[in-house]
């Protein structure tokens, strides 16, 4: 644009800018600004409504001055607050990720001045050097926006650029997504940039393909004398000057369509065509743009504003309703709702006005209804009347076999593969290519989303599936679509499990963790009849495997606890061995002794198939209860034999946990150069199989390099399973290796620096409680002693020699060191009668009491003070005894 005149002044909202005077006004006051933010809003202007980059600014505004970045971005800031961006809706400048920063508001010439010719909604020819005050406005049939676009900076920018770049720019996306009014806004801030103007070709009204060409000459004003010659005329009367056609909705003639486009450009050559549709034009050269849904929120999302779904929700809310206000109460609700209509922009526009009389709880329960409450085009358009009339004409256009496969995709409740779609869309005859084609198809048309590509998995919008739903319901198929998902996944869950042993853990959950949604659903229904019960057990068999690997343990302990009733004489000998063996395995993981019970009828039923691999992995279980019960000579034998028949076979996983358990066996018979071995054996086969066990080997070779003596390596192996093992949070053992590493400490003289992680585990034991409270009172309670509070440290040993008498447990080898030490230290300190004094107290307690107590009197910071036997143990102060060790060097590295 021209600013050469002086008194020359460019005008936007209340804003009137004087380049000449380096003045702004608002309403004719002066606005204060500093010079860099006046020459950036300057440069924005003369360059908008195009992107300026930060190199460009930085040219211009700091032009031979070495600045950095940031100071584009202060300045930025500051010009945003002085034109109070934001405020009633007001935006004047844009953040192009990745590409600068534009200027977006509507601009004109003020009466005594000229700016190049500006559209309706204001926007102007960025670069012109010329002086545009005599230039004739470019001629458009475009209408004139009646309320600004919400959401989409960053497709209006890429937009622009692609229909800059290619003659032919096709913008797809499903029905009610906005690809009209994307359209249009982008007409006008492209209106200087084609001479010969820009026009709009609504194909919506027209019903015949043989007058699309007809259409495109009344909207560009071409007189037609003969109907064979429309097209010529069209072709003489655009002539060779740049114009840019927009033919909107071409969805239900894109035959026809595709072949005027293709022929106006072939015979135009300064035409260029932005065109709308739910599918592509499949014609050459043809640059497709996908238009996505508005970005929505996840849940838990508390800042509304960074996306576009719910900022245009909030905006049409306080259009309707000017006392609506986001704030924490209802911020939950809106992200909900933005969810459920998929970030779609049309039924956002009409959910909004529905909040006054529904309130947001009421309207958000509507939503399961969405197909017939939400209705009234927001700018009165006979197409989008309601939710339901846009999908319904999607749904016209639809061939045969496509409708039937759309229909039958409603019983996916989230993403599918491409194999699934064959089994479930398909029917008997068909050519599974046939259900490819159509499903391919149903994406071109925007029907179904590709969600990612490697590999393929798809997804209907929700508001499609319940459409979908709808008519799958309606045609009778319904209850055979339904089995035929059941049945295809029990398959798909079968050779879940047939490959889980071999299969790296990570390849395997990547392979079949985007599945759950879809077990869950077969689920549900092989559970709705008694006749589907031999399905139903199946599927809780293999899917509990899935479950379990993503250590979501509650809800496959749920999914067995179901199934296990079903079990009759009539169940197959290999379902029922199935299912208790995940009963098995689920039970362990809390110690249930139902589990043992299990695990003990599942040895029975694999010794009666004679499968040796399966019958080795059930007394591994067996193994592993008497292992809890301290029956370790006892159970070596079973685990010995277990790993005889389990031999070289493909069952890795389950042999590494065998090898694993008869390490923790060698430690409590006193072996631990024997555990050493097998652990490392456990170790390698977890690095091979990438499993998510590594750690615990790694903290279980620690204890080994602990009872051999070499406390630096063993401190060393801990700290290495600590550190890999952070991105499994929740793990057992995670705990136990937290108290292993400040026993470790403290035995190595390192008192202060075995604080951090047993006051970790105490938190971890507080806030989960998913590890054995033993672990982690001993080592505060030797920690206690060591730092001098051993009246503490005599109550903790209390509560820790009750709880192990009421559990029938022994020390484990590894805490036996650390035991004799502590009580040295309580012998040596205390007087007899005394020490028994506090253990009885100690006694008295429950684990939580015994907690709280660690928690009051030992995770603190050492400080002496009397303590008074005979209170409340939330209400003991410390007392330290000059006479005990507690008084030696490496006592004293334990103060603060």
């Amino acid at each position: 644009m021209n600013q050469d005149r002086k008194g020359d002044g460019v005008e936007f909202g209340p804003f009137r800018l004087h380049p000449e005077q380096r003045l702004l006004t608002h309403h004719g006051i002066p606005v204060p600004l500093g010079d860099r933010a006046f020459d950036i809003l300057r440069v924005l202007v003369e360059h908008a409504p195009n992107v300026v980059s930060g190199r460009t600014l930085l040219d211009e505004v700091w032009a031979g001055v070495f600045v950095q970045d940031v100071n584009i971005r202060l300045q930025i800031a500051t010009l945003r607050k002085a034109l109070g961006e934001g405020k009633d809706g007001a935006r004047y400048i844009s953040t192009v990720a990745n590409r600068g920063y534009c200027f977006v508001a509507p601009l004109s010439r003020s009466p005594s001045g000229a700016i190049a010719a500006a559209s309706p909604d204001g926007t102007t020819d960025a670069g012109d050097e010329a002086d545009s005050a005599t230039a004739p406005s470019p001629e458009t049939n475009l209408p004139v926006p009646l309320a600004d676009i919400i959401g989409r900076d960053r497709e209006i920018a890429e937009m622009q650029e692609r229909v800059m770049r290619s003659r032919l720019v096709t913008l797809v996306g499903p029905g009610g997504v906005g690809k009209t009014r994307l359209a249009v806004d982008l007409g006008w801030r492209l209106l200087n940039a084609f001479p010969a103007g820009v026009w709009l070709i609504d194909l919506a009204p027209v019903s015949d393909p043989g007058m699309v060409a007809s259409a495109a000459a009344a909207a560009l004003r071409v007189s037609v004398e003969k109907a064979d010659a429309t097209v010529d005329t069209i072709v003489a009367s655009v002539g060779k000057a740049p114009r840019l056609l927009i033919f909107d909705n071409c969805e239900h003639l894109i035959a026809a369509a595709a072949a005027l486009v293709r022929t106006l450009l072939e015979r135009a050559p300064g035409l260029s065509v932005l065109a709308t549709s739910r599918q592509d034009l499949h014609l050459a050269a043809e640059q497709v743009y996908g238009l996505d849904p508005l970005k929505v929120p996840p849940a838990g999302a508390v800042e509304m504003s960074k996306f576009g779904a719910a900022e245009l929700f909030i905006a049409r809310a306080r259009a309707a309703d000017r006392l609506f206000e986001l704030n924490e109460g209802n911020s939950a609700a809106v992200g909900e709702i933005c969810r459920h209509l998929d970030g779609l922009p049309l039924a956002l526009e009409m959910a909004a006005p529905r909040l006054r009389m529904l309130g947001i709880d009421g309207l958000r329960r509507g939503l399961d209804d969405r197909l017939r409450m939400l209705k009234g085009a927001p700018n009165g358009d006979a197409r989008h009347a309601s939710l339901r009339a846009v999908l319904e004409l999607s749904h016209s256009l639809l061939a045969p076999l496509e409708q039937r496969v759309f229909r039958r995709l409603a019983v996916f409740p989230g993403s599918f593969s491409l194999e699934a779609a064959i089994e479930v869309g398909g029917e008997k005859g068909d050519e599974s290519w046939d259900v490819v084609d159509a499903l391919g198809r149903l994406i071109d048309r925007s029907m179904v989303t590709l969600e990612q590509r490697e590999p393929p998995r798809y997804r209907l919008l929700e508001t499609l599936r319940l459409y979908a739903a709808e008519q799958l319901q309606t045609s009778g198929e319904a209850e055979g679509v339904a089995e035929r998902h059941a049945r295809h996944f029990q398959s798909v869950f079968n050779e879940a499990e047939l490959c889980w042993e071999e299969t790296p853990d990570p390849d395997w959950l990547a392979r079949y963790q985007p599945e759950l949604d879809n077990l869950r659903a077969a689920l549900e229904w092989a559970h709705a009849e008694p006749l589907r019960r031999g399905l139903a057990i199946a599927l809780a068999a293999s899917g509990a495997l899935l479950l379990t690997d993503m250590s979501m343990t509650a809800e496959a302990r749920k999914c067995v606890d179901r199934a296990i009733p079903l079990i009759d004489d009539a169940t197959p000998i290999a379902s029922s061995a199935r299912l208790l063996m995940r009963a098995a395995v689920l039970y362990a993981r809390t110690l249930d002794p139902e589990g043992l019970a299990f695990a003990e009828r599942t040895a029975a039923l694999y010794r009666e198939l004679g499968d040796r691999p399966n019958l080795a992995v059930a007394l591994g279980h067996i193994g592993y209860y008497g292992a809890t019960q301290s029956r370790h000579k006892e159970v070596r034998p079973l685990l010995l034999e277990a790993q005889q028949l389990i031999g070289d076979d493909s069952s890795k996983k389950s042999r590494c946990m065998l090898v694993n358990l008869l390490g923790i066996i060698s430690i409590y018979i006193g072996d631990a150069t024997e555990a050493r071995l097998q652990f490392m054996e456990a170790l390698d086969l977890a690095r091979a199989l990438k499993s998510a066990r590594e750690p615990t080997f790694l903290a279980n070779l620690g204890v080994t390099e602990y009872l051999l003596g070499d406390l630096d390596r063993a401190i060393e192996l801990t700290r290495d399973a600590l550190s890999h093992g952070r991105t499994w949070p929740g793990r057992v053992w995670q705990g136990n290796a937290l108290c292993n590493l400040g026993a470790y400490l403290i035995a190595r003289g390192r008192p202060l620096e075995a604080r951090p992680p047993l006051a970790e585990a105490l938190s971890a034991l507080t806030e989960r409680g998913n590890f054995p409270a033993l672990s982690c009172l001993q080592p505060w309670a030797v920690l206690g002693a060591v730092e001098g509070r051993l009246l503490e440290a005599a109550q903790l040993v209390g509560f820790i020699d009750a709880e192990r008498a009421r559990l029938g447990q022994a020390p484990a080898p590894s805490e036996q060191p650390l035991r004799d030490r502590l009580m040295g230290l309580l012998e040596a300190g205390l007087q007899p009668a005394e020490l028994e004094t506090c253990r009885a107290e100690g006694a008295r307690w429950s684990e939580a009491e015994a907690i709280e107590f660690a928690t009051a009197h030992l995770l603190p910071a050492f400080a002496p003070s009397a303590l008074r036997l005979g209170e409340p143990a939330d209400a003991k102060p410390s007392r330290r005894s000059s006479e005990s060790e507690g008084g030696s060097s490496e006592s004293e590295g334990g103060l603060t």
